[in-house]
């Protein structure tokens, strides 16, 4: 089964002091295994973050199209949560959240480090430069060992901004992206040469060098899920 996809959702977020246990179990004993479950979606992946700053946690989920985020049976599960995760989605803060289509990709396999540059700020547009920078120096990073692979995400705002029940019991209005770059990365310390060789980029992005804790693919679902 090919598992990368045409489309994905990405979710920065942080939690409550002292709810990240609760908070990983959720996601290992339910919370994606009901995303992958769902037709469309192909694998769940989540990353926690190696500093004190930025976003703690990060879960993506690949799908086949980013039309699958917007599917009945995706809302559906969106609008009628879990009592588990009805107890979960409060603890949440600083929640940015968006669909994207992904617009490139480079290199085969998944790192165990991922640095995420994340423009936050649609307001204008993604400028000339950084455009520019995009087209013409995102493939050198093929060039640079350790860096196992590299994806180009830009946002499908009506599909991010659906109301739903789980949006609601954040509690606030969650935020998105305009575009997201993602590097998957062998080490962490590769994650500076990155960032110097996208420096437009770099200098909008919210930047976040996380590792992979989990990973969920569609053949390797359990029905029922386990508890």
């Amino acid at each position: 089964m090919k598992l990368a996809g045409n489309g994905a959702l990405g979710v920065w977020h942080c939690v409550e002091a002292g709810s990240e246990a609760e908070v990983e179990r959720w996601y290992i004993n339910e919370h994606y295994h009901d995303r992958v479950v769902i037709e469309g979606f192909l694998r769940a992946r989540n990353y926690k973050n190696l500093t004190d700053e930025g976003s703690l946690y990060f879960s993506r989920y690949d799908t086949v199209s980013v039309d699958d985020l917007s599917c009945d049976a995706y809302l559906r599960s969106l609008r009628n949560p879990s009592a588990w995760s009805q107890t979960i989605f409060p603890r949440y803060h600083n929640t940015v959240r968006g669909a994207f289509a992904v617009s490139e990709r480079w290199g085969v396999g998944i790192g165990g480090y991922l640095l995420s540059l994340r423009l936050d700020d649609g307001s204008n547009g993604i400028s000339a430069k950084v455009q520019q920078e995009l087209a013409n120096n995102l493939h050198t990073l093929h060039g640079l060992d350790g860096v196992v692979s590299v994806e180009s995400w830009i946002v499908n705002a009506n599909t991010s901004t659906i109301k739903t029940k789980e949006q609601e019991i954040r509690g606030q209005q969650d935020q998105y992206p305009l575009a997201a770059v993602l590097v998957d990365l062998m080490n962490p310390d590769i994650a500076q040469r990155v960032v110097e060789l996208l420096p437009a980029l770099a200098e909008l992005a919210k930047k976040d060098l996380m590792k992979l804790t989990y990973q969920l693919t569609k053949n390797e679902l359990i029905l029922p899920r386990p508890h």
